[in-house]
C-alpha cells in the first residue's frame, strides 16, 4: 500500500515544472513546522490541514495524462476556454458535501465538482486501444 502512494506521488511529481515542485516543498515544511507533532504526526493530513486552514490557493492534487490510470481516457473541455480539463481525484467540500472527484480547467482554473469516483470516471471515459 505504501509503494502504491509512493509511486502515485512520484508520477505526479514528474509533471510539476521546477516552480511548483519548489513551492510544494516549501509548503510541506510549512506544514511540518505547524502541525507536527502537535496536532498529527502524518504529513499528509498536516498538507491538508494547510491548505485548508492556511493555504491562500489550495494546491489540488491534479492529474495528468501521463502514466497514470487515467492517460487512456476523454477528457471533457472547458466550457470556457475549450482547453482539456485535469481530474483531481481530492474529495473536495462545498457546503455540507463532500464531492469525490473534481475537473479543473488548467487555464481558468475553473472547477466542475462530481459525485463520480476516479474509478467511475476511467470506466467512463475509458478510449479503446
Amino acid at each position: 500500500m505504501v509503494a502504491a502512494h509512493l509511486n502515485y506521488y512520484k508520477e505526479i511529481m514528474k509533471t510539476l515544472d521546477w516552480n511548483e515542485f519548489q513551492e510544494r516543498i516549501e509548503i510541506t515544511a510549512k506544514a511540518r513546522k505547524i502541525f507536527i507533532p502537535h496536532i498529527t504526526k502524518n504529513i499528509t493530513v498536516a498538507f491538508d490541514l494547510y491548505q485548508e486552514v492556511l493555504a491562500k490557493e489550495q494546491m489540488a492534487v491534479t492529474i495528468s495524462k501521463i502514466n497514470t490510470p487515467f492517460g487512456n481516457i476523454e477528457r471533457p473541455l472547458c466550457d470556457v476556454c475549450d482547453s482539456e480539463m485535469q481530474i483531481n481525484t481530492r474529495p473536495q467540500t462545498v457546503g455540507d458535501k463532500i464531492y469525490p472527484t473534481s475537473w479543473i480547467c488548467p487555464k481558468c482554473k475553473i472547477q466542475e465538482y462530481s459525485e463520480k469516483t476516479p474509478q467511475e470516471w476511467i470506466e467512463e471515459l475509458k478510449i479503446e486501444d
